[in-house]
């Protein structure tokens, strides 16, 4: 017989620490910039940058704070924009709707445990 275990899919505040978390993790030096897009022609951010480029496509902003970087990326992703982290050249991206598919896919996948197979 088989069991199946269900996976749950974690709120938006949950993924939104975690993306947060990956981004500064991805490497810790500051200045902390991130990007994120948006038509600044047509309305304005809904969060906070410090500066308007990609010829108004896309705003920058830059910490040189942990705390400060991390709140601000949690609500950058709440509000539904794709943030990246900008080092150097690179960028790191991260979006709160491509992590919610990815936990609402795993959740659906059954994971199959079968208990003829662990040995005694």
């Amino acid at each position: 017989m088989a069991n199946i275990s269900v996976l749950t899919v974690p709120s938006d505040t949950e993924i939104a620490i975690e993306l947060a978390e990956e981004l500064i993790r991805s490497r810790r030096l500051h200045p902390y910039r991130f990007r994120i897009y948006y038509d600044a022609k047509r309305e304005p951010a809904r969060v906070a940058v410090h500066r308007v480029v990609k010829n108004g496509t896309a705003g920058e902003t830059e910490f040189t704070s942990i705390p400060a970087a991390r709140i601000w990326c949690e609500s950058a992703l709440k509000n539904g924009y794709v943030v990246e982290r900008v080092i150097g050249r690179e960028c790191v991206s991260a979006s709160l709707a491509r992590r919610r598919r990815s936990y609402e896919y795993r959740a659906k996948k059954p994971v199959d445990t079968d208990d003829d197979s662990i040995p005694f």
